[in-house]
């Protein structure tokens, strides 16, 4: 008995934990994905789709706000950019990153705003973890849809790359964008403080 009355009263952290591996997970699995906590995955012939729970870092013991990351990928054509931007770094040349995947916050396809779905400890939870699945299924499942036969672009071969800019010419470009923002902030007379002094 008295091991039961030291024990710390549920967190709003201990529910979360329960929602997604009692209410969410079993019906996640029961849609093709594997996985467990806040990681959930299924391929769809080449492609990767993923949903990623991600917690509010602002909860407490007595709330937990969260959302969920949905990702789709080309495996393949995510490989071919990776081999084509290791020969470009070799060539001095630009790197590429592909356009083709897809990544959302899942309360964006709904229209809601960040980190809307909310748990407390001892519930009711229920709600939250409906709504979860539901956008799930009626919002990111239907887009999966979509991008499983968009059309794929293949990266440009590193030898036909422009050559990537110095470290120098970055530095610069990116003083002149800050100058001219602070300066029509009405900012003036405003020093480089990252050169050598004998460099100019």
């Amino acid at each position: 008995m008295a091991g039961m009355d030291s024990k710390l009263p549920e967190s709003a952290q201990d529910a979360y934990k329960t929602l997604l591996r009692v209410r969410v997970a079993p019906d996640l699995r029961k849609l093709g994905f594997k996985g467990s906590g806040n990681s959930f995955s299924m391929a769809r012939g080449d492609y990767g789709v993923g949903v990623y729970f991600q917690k509010n870092k602002w909860s407490t013991r007595e709330s937990v706000t969260f959302d969920v990351n949905v990702s789709v990928g080309h495996q393949p054509t995510n490989e071919a950019y990776e081999i084509e931007n290791v020969a470009a770094r070799q060539l001095g040349k630009e790197l590429q990153f592909p356009s083709n995947g897809f990544w959302e916050r899942l309360s964006h396809l709904g229209g809601k705003p960040d980190f809307p779905w909310a748990v407390t400890p001892g519930g009711p939870n229920d709600e939250a973890a409906e709504e979860v699945l539901t956008a799930i299924r009626t919002q990111f499942l239907p887009r999966v849809d979509m991008e499983v036969v968009r059309p794929l672009k293949a990266p440009t071969p590193a030898k036909d790359r422009a050559d990537r800019p110095s470290q120098q010419a970055i530095n610069e470009a990116a003083w002149e964008w800050h100058r001219d923002a602070l300066e029509r902030s009405g900012v003036i007379n405003l020093e480089r403080v990252d050169q050598d002094p004998e460099s100019g």
